[in-house]
């Protein structure tokens, strides 16, 4: 990323940093679903404890690719190729080991 200065960079990081831990607060959140239901479309809602294990499956899977990002960008600024792959797939591996046991954990008390 040699076409993005430090600082646009710092705050891209921030910025997606920002955005999965708002992605990730909204996992259990309680949650109003709604539908146009019938024949007239009649508008019905309903209040939910938290999003389905779906709904907060596609949650995870946001604020994954958001810490994903956020980790590339933030390795860009480094000048050696090898540790930045190595401290990649590392903090990706750690990112999907807490994404799938958020999801179990999730889908065990629906």
């Amino acid at each position: 990323m040699s076409g993005i200065d430090r600082g646009t960079r710092d705050r891209l990081v921030a910025g997606l940093l920002d955005d999965a831990q708002r992605i990730r607060a909204q996992l259990f959140r309680s949650v109003t679903v709604y539908a146009f239901a019938g024949r007239d479309g009649t508008y019905q809602s309903h209040r939910l404890s938290r999003p389905s294990a779906r709904d907060q499956a596609d949650m995870m899977r946001a604020a994954t690719m958001a810490l994903s990002a956020a980790l590339t960008l933030d390795r860009s600024a480094s000048d050696d190729p090898v540790d930045n792959a190595r401290s990649m797939l590392g903090d990706l591996a750690d990112a999907l080991d807490v994404a799938y046991e958020q999801i179990t954990a999730a889908e065990v008390q629906d």
